[in-house]
């Protein structure tokens, strides 16, 4: 696939990183907002799903050929690797 340079936020990376070590796993919104935002009170899904939105943005854009990050709707989102 190339290398590419690709600016994240801490929050991003995190998101991605964690998507990312439990590839094919579906994490609804709870579950991402608990790794990342631990102790805050739920807030229905809002930050996860900005950030989700920012984070596949850069993503797509960078890698045009691949989503890495499948939306399956009604139950969350799992990171799917490219195929070599």
């Amino acid at each position: 696939m190339g290398e590419k340079e690709l600016f994240l936020t801490p929050t991003e990376f995190d998101i991605l990183y964690r998507l990312a070590e439990h590839t094919g796993h579906i994490f609804t919104p709870e579950e991402i907002y608990g790794m990342i935002w631990a102790g805050r009170p739920w807030d229905g899904g809002q930050l996860v799903q900005m950030h989700m939105s920012r984070l596949r943005r850069k993503l797509d854009k960078a890698w045009e050929e691949h989503r890495f990050i499948e939306a399956v709707w009604g139950q969350g989102y799992r990171f799917v690797p490219a195929e070599v």
